[in-house]
C-alpha cells in the first residue's frame, strides 16, 4: 500500500496513461516542429501546433464519454508535452463561458504579456544581456 491508500499499481495507471500521452505529444511536436522548419514555415508550425492542441484538450474536456484515464492519456499527457497553450485556451473559454470576462481578459493579459515578458527577460539574463538591447 502507498500512504495515499492506495496499491502502487492502481497509482501507477494514471502515472502511465499521462506519460503515454506525453510522449507522442512530446514528439509530434518536435515532429511538426521540424517539419516546419523545412518548409521555411517555422514560426507558423508553433502557432498550428497551438491551435490544434487547444482544439485537440476543448474536445477532451467536452467529451463525457471519455474514461477518465482516456482524459489524463489525451488532455494532461498529450496535450500537455503538445502544448500548454491549450489549457490555457480553454481556461479562458470556461472563465467567459461563466460570465467572468474582466477574469478572463486578465487572465489572457496576464499569460501573454506576463510570457513574453518573462521569456524576454530569461533571454537577456541567461545571454549575459546580449540578447534583446
Amino acid at each position: 500500500m502507498t500512504p495515499s491508500g492506495g496499491s502502487f499499481g492502481s497509482r501507477m495507471a494514471p502515472w502511465a496513461a499521462v506519460g503515454g500521452g506525453a510522449v507522442v505529444g512530446a514528439i509530434a511536436r518536435y515532429e511538426i516542429s521540424e517539419l516546419a522548419a523545412r518548409a521555411k514555415v517555422k514560426p507558423w508550425g508553433i502557432a498550428g501546433i497551438n491551435v490544434a492542441g487547444s482544439f485537440v484538450l476543448g474536445s477532451v474536456v467536452a467529451s463525457a464519454p471519455l474514461s477518465p484515464a482516456s482524459k489524463l492519456l489525451i488532455g494532461t499527457g498529450f496535450c500537455g508535452a503538445f502544448t500548454t497553450f491549450s489549457t490555457f485556451s480553454v481556461d479562458a473559454l470556461t472563465m467567459i463561458e461563466a460570465g467572468k470576462m474582466r477574469m478572463a481578459l486578465q487572465y489572457m493579459a496576464i499569460n501573454n504579456i506576463g510570457g513574453i515578458g518573462a521569456a524576454a527577460v530569461g533571454m537577456w539574463l541567461f545571454s549575459g544581456g546580449k540578447r534583446l538591447k
